[in-house]
């Protein structure tokens, strides 16, 4: 391993990563002052995991079946749905669910798929080390895939942490609504009831068993 500064640096960068699906980024390594010289030793010695530029892996702390491993495995991949909702940590979803949108064209075989020509360049953040549907685009795909009672909880968590607006959802599900497509029809139905300018309501107790994960910590801010 090394000097035992590099020891210590590799264990704080091990934990750091456990907290992001074992995903390392460059910017933690140079927070730490580990000199790419030592990066490459490490990837050498199979400590870390070269997967794109700027971005490195503990191999022990990814699995292959993971959210992680399928997102770095095809740039084009980005978290959706469910594994979307899962990661800004809404209300009644069901954790550790593999769920992707790629374009049409690209094939994958790992996970929950979906295929879209629409997914805008402001649909998508990054949380966690792991790009995925800001929660405004989420929301409008989520009820796609889960029942209706379990949207609204999303929503109203969403709406209750400021991760969208009433308006913004009814613009978004404007402007993907077509024949044929659940989600923006099942988020319309949802929101039909409420104000634009209703409170949200209070936190749920007690949340579903296998609810979403707590508030992530290094999300972008949804747009205004």
């Amino acid at each position: 391993m090394g000097s035992p500064r590099r020891t210590a640096d590799y264990q704080q960068l091990r934990t750091d990563a456990a907290a992001r699906h074992g995903l390392v980024g460059l910017d933690q390594l140079r927070a730490l002052g580990v000199p790419s010289s030592t990066t490459g030793d490490w990837c050498a010695s199979g400590r870390l995991s070269r997967l794109a530029k700027g971005v490195y892996a503990v191999p022990e702390l990814v699995d292959d079946r993971s959210l992680a491993a399928v997102c770095l495995s095809r740039p084009e991949a980005v978290a959706s749905h469910r594994a979307a909702a899962n990661l800004w940590g809404l209300d009644g979803i069901e954790a550790d669910v593999v769920e992707v949108t790629v374009p049409r064209q690209v094939q994958l075989a790992s996970g929950t798929v979906h295929r879209s020509d629409d997914l805008a360049a402001f649909d998508v953040v990054e949380v966690q080390g792991i790009r995925c549907t800001d929660p405004t685009r989420t929301l409008v795909e989520l009820g796609a895939v889960i029942a209706s009672d379990r949207l609204e909880r999303a929503v109203e968590s969403a709406l209750r942490r400021r991760l969208t607006t009433v308006s913004r959802l009814q613009r978004r599900i404007s402007g993907l609504a077509r024949s044929g497509r659940r989600g923006p029809a099942s988020l319309r139905h949802v929101l039909e009831p409420r104000h634009a300018d209703a409170p949200p309501t209070e936190s749920e107790v007690p949340p579903l068993p296998a609810g979403g994960r707590s508030s992530p910590a290094c999300a972008s801010a949804p747009r205004a």
